[in-house]
């Protein structure tokens, strides 16, 4: 299989903040707890040339509740994705039954970007929440 593969998807599918009732506030202490207890999380924040400071220095949006979202604050989905390109190299690599970390660094030279990034993106883009994100990569 491994020779035969082009190209492997992942997603996830998290909720969006109904527009309806978005605001804007700071992360509660819990939540910046959370997110600075997963490694993963921070190196995403690292990727997208955000620091573990941007927890604390700006605001996040959610959805407070309404009519429209049923008073749960989301109104629909979206997906996070990852998406990986397998290179020659990574053929030689899967074949040679190298290690994941391995795999996924090479991934990385060819600019993989990982769907804890996508979903932290769409955080700071305001389509989603870390409670979302975090909810929907956490290890099973």
């Amino acid at each position: 299989m491994a020779s035969i593969v082009n190209l492997v998807v992942a997603q996830r599918l998290v909720r969006k903040i109904c527009d309806n009732c978005k605001v804007e506030n700071v992360l509660s202490d819990i939540m910046r707890q959370r997110v600075s207890a997963r490694p993963d999380a921070l190196q995403a924040l690292k990727h997208l040339d955000k620091g573990a400071d941007t927890l604390t220095n700006r605001k996040f949006a959610h959805g407070v509740g309404c009519d429209a979202c049923l008073h749960t604050g989301y109104s629909g989905r979206v997906g996070m994705f990852e998406l990986l390109e397998l290179t020659e190299e990574m053929h030689n690599l899967i074949l040679s039954h190298a290690p994941a970390e391995k795999i996924k660094a090479e991934a990385c030279k060819h600019g993989f970007v990982d769907m804890m990034v996508d979903g932290i993106d769409k955080v700071l883009n305001g389509t989603t929440t870390f409670e979302e994100v975090l909810r929907a990569t956490r290890s099973v």
